[in-house]
């Protein structure tokens, strides 16, 4: 019994003949891509204003294309905040422990050092 049921070699020809890959890439994309790359260049040759302009650019570019997966990431920031709200919260809490046992520590190197 298969597992699943795979299409024939001949019908997966017939699809990718049928899709045009050209009339996929559209100027948003290529603008979106393009400023994105360029940006990145420009970050790690050091002009760090013009990077990171360009690399807004083609970020909002890639989010006009997409309607839908901006509405949803806008929708999920509250629980992207909450996650890490919890996450400085636990690093906070690592911290004051790691500072309770340092001064522990140099409390019982100053007591043997006497």
């Amino acid at each position: 019994m298969p597992i699943a049921q795979l299409p024939a070699f001949s019908e997966v020809q017939k699809k990718i003949k049928r899709t045009n890959w050209a009339e996929e890439i559209t100027w948003q994309r290529g603008v979106a891509a393009g400023s994105l790359i360029t940006g990145a260049i420009l970050l790690a040759t050091g002009k760090r204003k013009a990077g990171i302009t360009l690399t807004a650019v083609g970020a909002a570019a890639a989010l006009l294309e997409d309607v839908e997966g901006t509405r949803d990431l806008w929708n999920s920031i509250p629980q992207y905040i909450e996650s890490g709200q919890q996450v400085l919260g636990k690093v906070e809490k690592f911290v004051e422990e790691l500072a309770e046992q340092g001064e522990r520590v140099s409390k019982m190197i100053s007591k043997q050092m006497r």
